[in-house]
């Protein structure tokens, strides 16, 4: 390779650019327009982070700690602005700086052609493979939910992947680290830990044939090197990831993901608590899961029914519905694993195709990983339907536990089928195989794609029964039988549909490798095959219509009455509790105000056992310490109405006296006949700073100044007391500070999941701030990081350019 730069030698990754631009552009083109997707999760996550933001374009300062949800808990997973990590800053320009869900599909587009260069891939291949994988219909359905940190994580797997294969089949090593922290890095940086852990899993297999090759060819100084190289990438990808992941490891074991506080059975509820396992109870963990028919609409799309889309109907049910007065008849048909779904995680039957001619094409290590590693995810994607299996590593395999949904895993199939296929095309049209080698494998590709397609046929005569376990509604509408038969029909439409598309890819192949047809035409017209079978039925689950105007968006947070009269209260901090819906999956209320509920997937362990044990049942003095001041209720036209609660204990109080206790289950079931208002109760972990302390009641107590990060009280007092406040425990040593009139003070746990403090006779200001170390530390380490890798990366890029001095030398190519 010639070190003197020709920009001729960037035109052709320029075009390639352009390409997948003018597509994202093309399918998203309503943004263009100032419009919106809707996204329930980022809707969502508005509510959870409002009072933060706020805080933050008020004041300019950043708050790690909110009360608007659970009574108050962190913030490093649902608002972390400047983390530090320059790789976020990177990503920004992989997406040109476009916001999503353009710039998000065109990094999906990006980063897969880039990572392809490492596999020798030709060009044209990328090319078409990157869109393919960018408008795989799970990623639409994901942008269209709003999972954007999941399109995102799921975006830098190829660079992951590329770095890996460098180390394991190039042994370009220093080139193969760079490459992987860098891909590494960018994936940690996207900050969604389930999706990144269940890739690590599917790279297990390649590891371990490699490993099994090295063993059996005694090749151990490769292993060494890679052993090392692989290490030294690893440990510097992580700490490039500081600044979100010690504040977050350092939370994990506080939630209702970490360790159990409580002894099995002490809720006495029959609920299974967060506190009764160790990691997510199984039943919770793997409620979402993919069925055997899920899995088949990867393949064929509507196998069980596509998704919670309306369908227009026909036949007997068409007749039906008009019947009963609705003129333009459509109903939801899916009747898969899930309890709802957006749509299937439809990869392409051509994808599927190109991904079985890749497990015939390669051979070695290669092979043996992608079958192994395809094979494995899907199994994890059934969940509590492969019980056996996924029991054994919810069980055993580390981590495993702390991750709900298993059918979010099918998106790194979606990325093995793609990636596998891009190879597989590559072998077939641009090798050195002879032209019979390639009709074998073209042959053999066919026949397993045929046998899978069979299957899924005779599964629909024989075995499917198109039932779903939300079909009460159907029977009881007396309609049951024709929406069987309605489902029963797309079955075979789309199921006829798969094998038109399959037949007319592995004929344009056959007859091209057979004829010698010009490649270029072939792939382009391959490739376009392909984004014609993708969009239709993409668009069918996001389009247009999809999309709302940004005005239409920001109404969604529009004050209720019932909320305009709460906020005329100008109490700084009270709490409310909207028993209206599902008070601890939502987070509308929290927009507006300081709630007992909310919705966040890894909530306190100690406030959820208060949810599963006293809040759910509506224990009077457990949402007076909370400073319940509000209830939100239906009335008997089911209209929202407000409740005051004048026994709420308000921000802080003294007591009279306190019981120290030995155990978290004394803790916790104390509170049930406990009058919080004039007794705390205290874990022996905190006695030693009570020791010989008699509290006489007496004085007054009261916050001044409120803000999320930072609380001050004014007190004034006869005597020392024990002050209790209605601030949610997270600590010893995790951020929380206390002083009294500027001096360090110690904070102590009280009622389970309260705090409280001893305080001196006098007047005093006290004040509480969260301060993380961990955050402050994280960041330091992330920027020094992430800032060297990105500079080693682009160094080894134009080091070769550079030292040349324009002398035209031969050297090595990086990839």
């Amino acid at each position: 390779m010639s070190n003197r730069f020709d920009l001729k030698n960037l035109l052709p990754h320029l075009g390639a650019f352009a390409l997948f631009l003018a597509l994202a552009t093309f399918y998203f083109y309503p943004q263009l327009q100032g419009k919106v997707l809707q996204q329930g999760d980022i809707l969502s996550g508005i509510g959870m982070s409002h009072e933060v933001q706020k805080y933050y374009e008020e004041t300019g300062n950043i708050s790690y700690w909110t009360d608007a949800m659970f009574g108050g808990m962190p913030t490093y997973q649902m608002w972390y602005p400047k983390s530090m990590n320059l790789f976020r800053t990177a990503d920004k320009l992989i997406k040109a700086w476009i916001s999503y869900p353009i710039g998000m599909f065109l990094g999906l587009m990006v980063v897969l052609y880039l990572s392809m260069l490492a596999f020798r891939v030709d060009r044209r291949v990328s090319l078409i493979m990157a869109p393919a994988f960018a408008f795989s219909i799970y990623f639409l359905l994901l942008i269209d939910a709003g999972h954007n940190s999941k399109i995102n994580a799921i975006s830098y797997f190829g660079f992951i992947l590329a770095g890996l294969y460098l180390l394991l089949e190039r042994r370009k090593y220093l080139w193969g680290a760079i490459v992987l922290a860098i891909g590494a890095g960018f994936e940690l940086a996207a900050n969604h830990i389930q999706m990144t852990y269940y890739y690590l899993l599917a790279l297990l297999p390649f590891l371990i044939a490699f490993l099994i090759k090295w063993i059996l060819e005694k090749s151990w100084g490769q292993l060494g090197k890679f052993a090392g190289y692989a290490s030294i990438a690893a440990i510097a990808a992580l700490l490039s990831g500081a600044s979100i992941y010690l504040p977050t490891l350092e939370y994990q074991k506080d939630t209702m993901r970490g360790k159990p506080i409580l002894s099995k059975g002490t809720l006495g509820t029959g609920a299974n608590s967060s506190s009764e396992t160790v990691g997510l109870d199984y039943t919770y963990a793997t409620r979402w899961s993919n069925n055997i028919g899920d899995v088949f609409s990867s393949m064929v799309p509507n196998v069980v029914g596509g998704g919670n889309v309306a369908y227009n109907t026909s036949g007997t049910l068409a007749s039906e519905l008009r019947r009963r007065g609705f003129n333009a008849p459509k109903i939801n048909l899916y009747w898969g694993g899930l309890d709802s779904t957006g749509g299937p995680a439809y990869f392409g039957v051509i994808v599927w195709l190109l991904f079985i001619v890749g497990i015939w094409s390669l051979r070695g290590p290669l092979q043996w990983g992608f079958m192994a590693s395809m094979l494995f995810i899907l199994l994890i994607s059934l969940g509590k339907n492969a019980g056996f299996f996924n029991e054994l590593l919810y069980n055993y395999l580390p981590l495993f536990n702390k991750f709900r949904a298993p059918s979010s895993a099918i998106s790194v199939a979606v990325f093995l089928a793609v990636t596998g296929g891009a190879l597989g095309l590559n072998e077939l049209l641009f090798s050195k195989k002879k032209a019979n080698e390639k009709l074998v494998i073209l042959k053999r590709a066919g026949i397993t794609l045929g046998a899978i397609l069979g299957l899924i046929l005779i599964s629909g005569l024989f075995f499917f029964t198109f039932k779903g376990s939300m079909d009460s509604q159907f029977e009881q509408a007396g309609i049951l039988d024709a929406v069987i038969d309605e489902r029963t029909s797309l079955f075979w439409k789309s199921l006829g549909r798969s094998i038109l598309f399959a037949g007319i890819a592995w004929g344009v192949l056959w007859y091209a490798i057979k004829q010698k047809w010009n490649l270029t035409y072939v792939a382009f017209g391959l490739g376009t095959l392909i984004l014609v079978d993708l969009w239709g039925v993409g668009r069918q689950f996001v389009n247009n219509d999809s999309f709302v105007t940004a005005k239409q968006r920001k109404d969604y947070y529009t004050p209720r009455p019932v909320d305009q009269l709460i906020l005329k209260d100008k109490d700084p901090d009270f709490r409310v509790f909207d028993l209206t819906g599902d008070p601890f999956n939502s987070s509308f209320a929290s927009y507006f105000h300081k709630t007992i509920g909310g919705y966040h997937p890894a909530k306190l362990q100690r406030y959820q056992d208060l949810i599963d044990r006293y809040i759910s049942q509506n224990h009077q003095p457990v949402l007076n310490m909370l400073n319940t001041k509000y209830y939100i209720v239906n009335d008997d036209q089911k209209k929202p109405t407000v409740q005051p609660n004048t026994r709420a204990l308000g921000n802080v109080w003294f007591v009279d006296n306190y019981m120290i206790v030995e155990t978290a289950d004394q803790e916790f079931n104390g509170l049930n006949g406990l009058d919080p208002g004039s007794r705390a109760i205290i874990h022996k972990e905190f006695a030693s700073q009570l020791e010989g302390f008699q509290p006489t009641k007496g004085g007054t107590i009261s916050l001044t100044s409120y803000a999320p990060n930072r609380l001050v009280f004014s007190s004034d007092a006869p005597s020392e007391q024990l002050a209790v406040f209605s601030e949610i425990w997270y600590g010893p040593n995790k951020g929380w500070n206390a002083y009294v009139d500027g001096e360090p003070a110690n904070l102590l746990r009280a009622d389970y999941a309260l705090r409280a403090m001893r305080v001196p006779a006098g007047q005093h200001t006290i004040e509480m701030r969260f301060e993380p170390s961990s955050v402050k530390i994280g960041k330091t380490i992330s920027l020094i990081t992430s800032g060297l890798l990105l500079l080693l990366f682009v160094g080894y890029l134009i080091y070769p350019y550079v030292a040349s001095n324009g002398n035209p030398k031969k050297e090595k190519q990086h990839a």
